[in-house]
């Protein structure tokens, strides 16, 4: 029967939003995957309020010119912020490898994946993986 494909699993799914909504960033729907797989504290509510803000944007990157993060609160804020950050702060320009592996640790996804079992290192082997391909 075969396995999951490599692109088709969960880890490499949500880095891959990252790197979505960095390049692109009305990319309404990895947006929504980042903050509901990789982002702590936001809710649907939260998430619904941010497209809101994303809809009435009539700029080239909410991330970069406005703060979305302004229409919510606690947790969601201070998630959201984190990704703001890293929208901000990363060069595209930059070598693919060095993005991903950036990815990875600016939002600790060796951390979520790694649970200490054979599956657990799996995900973590996946990781890897995309910043090796991405070389």
């Amino acid at each position: 029967m075969g396995g999951v494909r490599f692109y088709d699993r969960k880890e490499i799914k949500d880095a891959l939003a990252i790197l979505k909504v960095l390049v692109n960033p009305s990319d309404r729907v990895s947006f929504e995957r980042v903050c509901k797989n990789v982002l702590s504290g936001v809710g649907a509510a939260s998430i619904s309020k941010m497209l809101a803000a994303m809809d009435g944007f009539s700029g080239e990157n909410i991330f970069k010119d406005a703060d979305i993060s302004e229409v919510i609160s606690g947790k969601a804020k201070l998630g959201v912020s984190k990704l703001i950050d890293f929208i901000r702060e990363t060069d595209i320009e930059s070598e693919p490898s060095e993005i991903v592996l950036s990815v990875i640790q600016k939002f600790g996804l060796i951390e979520k994946v790694q649970d200490g079992t054979p599956a657990g290192d799996e995900r973590v082997l996946n990781l890897n993986t995309m910043v090796s391909n991405a070389a």
